[in-house]
C-alpha cells in the first residue's frame, strides 16, 4: 500500500535547505575566499538537483494520470481504483450508488476483505468519510477500511483514521501509487469507455446534448432528478 504523506512535504526544499546549512558550516571553518568558492559550487549543485527533481516530479504527475482523474466523475474514479486493485490480485465490486452503507468498493484477496471509500473531490475530505468507512467494516464483515482521494484530508479526519486503523491515501499517496502502475493509460481507458457509452454514469439513463450559458454540454435525460453533466 502507498505510504501516507502529509500535504506540504517537499523533498526539493528539504535538500536545498540542507545544502545551504552545509555551506554555512563550511564558512565557519574556513576563510572567506575559500568560502565563496565553496558557496558557488554548492549553489550550482543545488540548482542542478532542484532542476532534476522538478523534471522527475512533472514526469511522475504525467505517468500517474492525475490530470485525467481530476476531470472524472466520482463513478469513473471508483471504477479506476477497482481496476487497479484487480491488477494487485483483488476480487471485488462497486457497491450500489445509493444505500452503499458507507463503502464504495468491497475487495477481497486471500483471507482479507477490504472496504474503501473513494472520493473524487476538489476540497479536503472531512471526518464523515472516515466515520462511514468505520461503520461499513462491520456491515460488510471486512478486516480493513480505506479512504482514497485525489485531494487531501482534514486534520480531524486524519486523527480519527489513526484511532480506528483506517488507511488514508491522499493526493500524494495516490500519485505515488499510480505513477508505478500504468496510471495514465488506465485512467484514459476508463474515461474513454465512459464517454463513448453515452450513458449517465450516475443513474444509467441516456445523456442528451443541451445548450447553456457556457455553450453545449451533455446532460442526463432524467433531469432534474439526476443533475449529472459532462463537457461537450
Amino acid at each position: 500500500m502507498a505510504r501516507r504523506r502529509r500535504r506540504g512535504e517537499d523533498p526539493i526544499a528539504g535538500i536545498g535547505g540542507l545544502l545551504i546549512l552545509a555551506a554555512f558550516w563550511v564558512w565557519s571553518k574556513v576563510g572567506n575566499t575559500t568560502f565563496y568558492v565553496i558557496i558557488g559550487s554548492v549553489f550550482i549543485l543545488t540548482l542542478g538537483i532542484i532542476i532534476l527533481l522538478i523534471r522527475r516530479r512533472k514526469q511522475k504527475l504525467l505517468d500517474s494520470g492525475i490530470n485525467v482523474i481530476d476531470s472524472m466523475t466520482g463513478q469513473m474514479f471508483e471504477e479506476l481504483i477497482l481496476e487497479h486493485f484487480r491488477k494487485l490480485g483483488y476480487k471485488g465490486h462497486m457497491t450500489p450508488a445509493t444505500a452503499d452503507y458507507g463503502a464504495d468498493l468491497v475487495l477481497e484477496k486471500d483471507e482479507e476483505r477490504l472496504v474503501a471509500q473513494i472520493k473524487r473531490w476538489k476540497q479536503k475530505v472531512g471526518i464523515e468519510a472516515v466515520q462511514q468507512t468505520v461503520a461499513s467494516i462491520n456491515h460488510y464483515n471486512a478486516n480493513k477500511g480505506m479512504v482514497i482521494t485525489n485531494s487531501y484530508f482534514t486534520s480531524n479526519a486524519e486523527k480519527l483514521a489513526r484511532s480506528n486503523n483506517i488507511e488514508l491515501w491522499n493526493r500524494d499517496s495516490l500519485i505515488d501509487f499510480l505513477s508505478k502502475a500504468r496510471g495514465k493509460e488506465m485512467a484514459e481507458e476508463v474515461a474513454t469507455k465512459q464517454i463513448s457509452s453515452n450513458d449517465c454514469p450516475n443513474c444509467g439513463n441516456q445523456l442528451v446534448l443541451r445548450n447553456g450559458k457556457r455553450g453545449s454540454f451533455w446532460g442526463c435525460s432524467s433531469f432534474p432528478k439526476c443533475r449529472f453533466t459532462r463537457d461537450f
